[in-house]
């Protein structure tokens, strides 16, 4: 029997999220980039049969063709373009952002097969660049891929495993000279329609309203002028996240990405130097982008630490007290639950934690709720509001959750009187299956037993018994 599960769809730590593109890679891969299937009525619902330019066959009704045709025949016939656009990734709760990152697109491009696209954060910068003679993706400013060029624009802005932020396609095809914007846009449409701006304020633009057969949800504010251009974008995921059978978020979440341009200027005059590329001299090259993917993907599995000293740390408790780790060696078995007020699966595991641990008070087990990244006021209301009252530590910049691996969450550590990991869970699949396996665990462990070899992850020393 495994020590080391991860078994259902966990939460994405915000503070622990080292760059957006990390995170974008990890949380949409986790997702299947959202492919929920269509519901009964989506399937019935006929398309109206206009063609886009590329020849696909798109639901497209003659008003939001009327709207949208402008815009993507500007795109399609451009020979260069010049983007600055910003962005945000926003999760709220009954509309208070609870996660905001924020980053500003710069992308340069001319056909048919050059472009310099980077997003910059606060912490990090993103680039793909297309030389005409190569391509390069680098997510991050320490590693980086050499790839096949595409011989036009089109098979970047379509590909929706573009590294380049969540949903990529989308500012992609908007910005990129000479691409069919269509495709990306209305070829998973269920759903569509148009307004004016007034309501958000964008007076003299036409929102085009398109609902994904999946639940996601796109709105698209155009200028009204003679010479059409993308003045904002909203991506929201909410939809998606919410027909996902493991999602598990909490009542009242959102989730959207949104984009404001702030120049948009096809036939722009571009520069050679624009579309080279210089990595860091430091920057690791991966001979592929699922190799660079895993390399990101890997900093979350903390299967590792199963059977090793667990890390030290020293922290304040929500009731004010320090806390120090080794205070608990030779005396009492651990249990960390790594959690946080937003996440729907933390909310919904942590009750259970508390309710087996508790069984084991007696036992020599101590249970600590290691909050990442939220401030006192709301981790109070949140235990006023669950009735519960967990004795909790503070992980205000992510340091602990780092140490032991928790970039996703809820994660729950054990560790032995003997300061070893023991077990480690990420996620669960159902409640009450988890519950079961804390309490052989937990039962094993206050037995003198170990569940894992010294210094080994992997199979049990000595596994819980049958039920």
């Amino acid at each position: 029997m495994s020590r080391f599960s991860l078994v259902s769809l966990p939460c994405v730590s915000g503070s622990l999220r080292t760059s957006l593109t990390a995170f974008a890679v990890v949380f949409f891969a986790a997702l299947g980039w959202g492919q929920a299937e269509e519901t009964q009525e989506e399937k019935k619902a006929p398309p109206v049969g206009v063609l886009a330019p590329s020849g696909d066959a798109v639901a497209m009704t003659p008003e939001v063709k009327a709207a949208i045709a402008p815009l993507f025949k500007r795109i399609r016939d451009a020979k260069t373009n010049r983007v600055v656009a910003e962005m945000e990734l926003t999760a709220a709760i009954n509309g208070e952002p609870v996660e905001t990152q924020a980053g500003t697109y710069q992308i340069v491009s001319a056909g048919p097969n050059r472009v310099s696209a980077i997003l910059k954060t606060t912490d990090e910068e993103m680039q793909m660049v297309a030389d005409g003679e190569k391509l390069y993706f680098a997510p991050l400013a320490t590693a980086y891929v050499e790839a096949k060029l595409p011989k036009s624009l089109d098979a970047l802005a379509s590909d929706v495993n573009t590294p380049f932020g969540p949903f990529p396609e989308y500012i992609l095809s908007l910005s990129l000279a000479g691409v069919d914007a269509f495709p990306a846009f209305f070829r998973t449409a269920g759903g569509m329609g148009i307004s004016d701006g007034e309501r958000e304020e964008l007076p003299g633009t036409q929102r085009i309203h398109i609902r994904r057969g999946d639940g996601v949800v796109i709105d698209l504010w155009v200028q009204n002028k003679e010479e059409a251009s993308p003045v904002r974008l909203s991506v929201d995921m909410t939809g998606m996240l919410q027909r996902m059978n493991n999602a598990n978020i909490p009542e009242g979440f959102t989730y959207v990405l949104t984009v404001n341009f702030k120049r948009w200027e096809v036939g722009a005059e571009v520069k050679d130097e624009m579309f080279q590329f210089k990595p860091n001299a430091d920057a690791e090259k991966f001979d592929s982008l699922d190799a660079l993917i895993a390399s990101l993907s890997g900093v979350l599995d903390p299967s590792s630490l199963v059977g090793t000293p667990a890390p030290e740390f020293t922290t304040e408790g929500l009731d004010g007290k320090p806390f120090d780790l080794k205070q608990h060696r030779d005396k009492q078995i651990v249990v960390l639950d790594f959690w946080a007020t937003w996440c729907g699966p933390c909310v919904q595991a942590l009750p259970k934690i508390i309710e087996v641990t508790n069984q084991f008070a007696d036992k020599d087990v101590a249970f600590y709720a290691v909050n990442i990244g939220e401030e006192k006021t709301r981790i109070n209301d949140f235990l006023k509001q669950h009735n519960i009252a967990p004795s909790v530590l503070f992980d205000l910049e992510g340091e602990i959750a780092r140490a032991y691996g928790a970039n996703a969450i809820p994660q729950t550590v054990i560790i032995g009187k003997d300061g070893r990991i023991e077990a480690i869970h990420v996620g669960f699949n159902e409640i009450e299956a988890l519950a079961k396996e804390l309490t052989a665990e937990l039962e094993t462990l206050a037995a003198g037993k170990h569940l894992a070899e010294k210094g080994e992850a992997g199979e049990a020393a000595n596994p819980p018994a049958a039920e």
